[in-house]
Order: C-alpha cells, then structure tokens, then sequence
C-alpha cells in the first residue's frame, strides 16, 4: 500500500509539472471574471512550479529510502511541504482576487 501511494505521489508531481510546462489545459479552466483570468494562470502556473518542483525531488528520495526510517520522516515533510503550498496559494489567491471573486453582499 506505501508504494502505491509513494507511485501516486509521483505521479501527482509529475501532472502538476506538465501542466506547469504547458501553461494551459483542463486545470486552468474556471468560471472567474475575464478580467483576473490571465493573473489566476500566471498564479497557477507558478504554484504547479513550485509543487511540482518540490513534491517531485521528495517522492524519489522516499522511493529510494523507502525500506529505511527515514522515509516516513520523508513522507511527512513532502505532506507539509504540499499542504503549506496550498494554504499559501490559497491566501494569496485570496488577498489577490478575493474581491472580484468573492464580492461582498449587502443586507
């Protein structure tokens, strides 16, 4: 069961990675408003970067320690590594667009 999940996460930075190369496709797809749609990608495209970058280095060194202590310590560094790449995006998704997004309703 490790190793599947140690393939998956492999394959998941590797998906990340390709579409952080092509700069477009199903993951760029969304229903925002025109005007912030060119910045969203251009802040995608730099999360899957990042993401990519890091989670993929992470798996292969779990892959290589995986009968060795160290690749739960691995494994847990890849989890907050992700994790805090998602919670930061998502703030400054958040401070960025928030309000063409998100707009306030009135009573």
């Amino acid at each position: 069961m490790y190793d599947f999940m140690l393939y998956f996460n492999l394959f998941i930075a590797v998906y990340v990675l390709y579409y952080a190369i092509r700069g477009q496709g199903k993951i760029y797809e969304n229903d925002y408003p025109t005007s912030i749609k060119e910045a969203h990608a251009k802040l995608l495209r730099k999360f899957c970067w990042i993401v990519g970058l890091g989670m993929f280095p992470l798996t292969i060194l779990e892959l290589v320690y995986s009968t060795n202590q160290q690749a739960s310590f691995l494994s847990w560094i890849n989890i907050g590594f992700v994790l805090v790449c998602v919670v930061t995006y998502l703030v400054i998704f958040r401070i960025k667009f928030g309000k063409q997004v998100y707009p306030k309703k009135d009573k």
